[in-house]
């Protein structure tokens, strides 16, 4: 297996101080978001903006590819098929193709009890329907990521929404403590689920605690410190014979923590229990 990391995860660097820092811990890969092109969450793009922003994602990938990295995925944040029309998708596409994405993270659908699954399932549908036309246009493979309340939290939720698409034009993104959130399904039956369709994997882990209000919130956490069981869902993989990216997404809060705690010691974490 491979291992890389998203961008952004050691806070208060340039963009190429983060490239060189992830480079540095030993990782071989990258996830990048739109940092580097423009600031903020992702919104529909002006045709006005393209040579400029499609320049500036030239140049992201230029650098990535010099440190030696290589580009997993573009994650725009908030770039979700509940907020936009399918028309705005197309020009991250563009963006994605110019850095040298061969990938793009879409969040999924979100349940909304008021049209209830069935509804949302066909305008999901018709939605990918159109974006797996700018992928084949671009290049570029369009990612759903399991994620508690859309329709895809769960891999066989994903695979009902996925299954009828070619898997070299759409795939997901595993993501663990995601799934513990939502009610996880068996490791191994979900890896089998999503077959070909698995893209890459998220790397974090999370526990629950009482607030001040008794409320239950979960608590980001190193891998292997919350509810995931990493040594179980590893041997999952290696069984079911993923080869791919492992991506270190770790965002808990890092105050006081030094940055090696959560780059070197979370890469040697995982190549350990994948060893």
């Amino acid at each position: 297996m491979k291992f890389a990391a998203q961008y952004g995860l050691q806070p208060g660097l340039t963009f190429e101080e983060n490239v060189a820092r992830i480079r540095r811990a030993g990782y071989g890969g990258i996830e990048l978001s739109t940092a580097g092109i423009f600031e903020g969450r992702a919104r529909p793009l002006a045709e006005s903006e393209m040579p400029e922003l499609c320049a500036c994602a030239r140049d992201c990938g230029d650098c990535v590819r010099a440190a030696g990295l290589e580009i997993i995925g573009l994650v725009p944040p908030y770039f979700a098929l509940s907020y936009f029309e399918a028309p705005v998708f197309e020009n991250y596409y563009r963006l994605a193709q110019a850095m040298g994405a061969p990938a793009i993270r879409v969040f999924g659908m979100l349940y909304d009890r008021k049209q209830g699954y069935h509804a949302l399932f066909r305008r999901t549908q018709d939605m990918l329907k159109t974006l797996l036309g700018y992928g084949a246009r671009y290049g570029v493979r369009s990612l759903l990521e399991l994620h508690p309340g859309n329709l895809n939290e769960s891999c066989s939720g994903a695979c009902l929404v996925m299954r009828d698409f070619d898997p070299k034009l759409i795939g997901a993104i595993h993501d663990p403590q995601n799934m513990v959130l939502a009610g996880r399904e068996n490791w191994r039956m979900g890896l089998e689920i999503l077959g070909d369709y698995l893209a890459y994997v998220h790397c974090k882990d999370s526990y629950y605690a009482r607030n001040d209000q008794g409320q239950w919130k979960s608590i980001i956490v190193h891998p292997g410190e919350g509810l995931v069981n990493w040594k179980e869902f590893a041997a999952a993989l290696k069984d079911t014979g993923f080869d791919g990216y492992l991506c270190n997404e770790n965002r808990m809060d890092k105050t006081g923590v030094q940055s090696e705690e959560y780059l070197e010691q979370e890469l040697a974490y995982l190549q350990g229990i994948c060893a």
